[in-house]
């Protein structure tokens, strides 16, 4: 049976996409809880500004640099294995090279981690790519190869 289809539906064609690499909604809500820790979790009082862990640990240079590069390394690689759109890999991959450069310059760093949040916009870009795959997969789209 010769099938025209896109390429999209070429990308999320085969169950393995969901099913073999347990990329579930469970485990993207678990990567949006860890990205509002790092970004989000905490307040501060005076300035009623919220603040994460990824900010905290920028005040040890190179400690919250490199500590904060894995989960957005680890969510990028989320999109890779569930076969995810390259340009949503590329913003994924912009984020996290900004958050690096930007923590990375001391004082600076620290106040740019507490505007710049990659980890929250990282597990956004995240969901959505999930919940496109997931879409283009539940329509039935390709049904036999």
């Amino acid at each position: 049976m010769n099938v025209n289809r896109t390429s999209a539906q070429v990308l999320y064609s085969h169950p393995s996409v969901f099913a073999g690499y347990g990329l579930n909604s469970d485990l993207v809500t678990k990567y949006e809880r860890l990205a509002h820790l790092l970004d989000t979790r905490f307040q501060i009082p005076v300035l009623n500004l919220p603040v994460g862990l990824d900010a905290i640990f920028g005040v040890v240079p190179g400690l919250g640099t490199f500590v904060t590069l894995a989960p957005g390394l680890a969510m990028m690689w989320e999109v890779v294995r569930m076969g995810g759109r390259r340009r949503t890999l590329a913003r994924m991959a912009g984020y996290t090279l900004a958050d690096t450069i930007i923590g990375s310059v001391p004082i600076v760093g620290d106040i740019g981690d507490m505007y710049f949040r990659s980890h929250v916009r990282n597990a956004r870009l995240l969901r959505e790519e999930y919940q496109h795959a997931k879409s283009v997969y539940d329509k039935g789209i390709l049904m036999e190869a």
